[in-house]
């Protein structure tokens, strides 16, 4: 990994700091896990070459996502993070959405939503869960050793 490391506590912070490691050769950008719940939304991310690793500062203690939506984007992995389905609108949103992206991974972070069973929309006492997540017209992506949970 190239590039410089850059710790950010908010969501406005992640976004500038993608912003300023997709113009060089990438970096890595540590997450705090602060009282922000993080929210990620990128057009055309990430560095020609290298790449960008966002990952939580204290693995320990993980920050928590509602949502990673890249459209275009390329060369970025996101490892070690939470993704929490209960904080988003359950029917309308992804946790995480991939769109026309290149070499984009995820893993061994924890995706957790509120499905207590199968939701078919007519049985008032079952929860309908998130969108785990969705990718379309994207090649290289990984996602691996994470762990799913009531979608």
């Amino acid at each position: 990994m190239s590039g410089a490391t850059i710790t950010v506590t908010n969501s406005q912070e992640l976004s500038l700091a993608v912003s300023q490691l997709s113009s060089g050769n990438g970096g890595t950008i540590l997450v705090e896990n602060s009282s922000e719940i993080y929210e990620l939304s990128r057009f055309q991310a990430g560095p020609d070459y290298g790449e960008i690793l966002i990952t939580a500062a204290d693995p320990e203690d993980p920050p928590t996502f509602t949502q990673v939506k890249l459209v275009a984007s390329k060369n970025m992995t996101f490892s070690g993070l939470n993704f929490d389905g209960t904080q988003t609108n359950a029917t309308s949103r992804k946790d995480l959405e991939i769109l026309g992206s290149d070499n984009i991974t995820v893993e061994n972070s924890v995706f957790k939503s509120t499905a207590e069973g199968y939701y078919d929309g007519t049985d008032p006492k079952v929860d309908a869960g998130g969108n785990v997540g969705h990718v379309r017209d994207s090649s290289g992506f990984t996602f691996s050793g994470n762990t799913v949970s009531n979608y």
